[in-house]
């Protein structure tokens, strides 16, 4: 049984690693934009976010 976030969870993740992304990257609105979008679209976690960290950690 996989663990699912709610809507409301989803959207609060979404928005805190947009504000990190922003601050990390100088506040580039169209990333943190973006990031919001894929996380709200229900993207699976397990497969964006590990690419995600290793391609920033690069």
């Amino acid at each position: 049984m996989e663990n699912h976030l709610s809507q409301s969870s989803r959207f609060a993740l979404a928005l805190f690693l947009g504000l990190l992304a922003g601050f990390v990257f100088g506040w580039n609105l169209t990333f943190a934009v973006l990031l919001v979008a894929v996380l709200a679209l229900d993207v699976p976690l397990r497969r964006f976010l590990p690419s995600w960290g290793l391609g920033v950690l690069l």
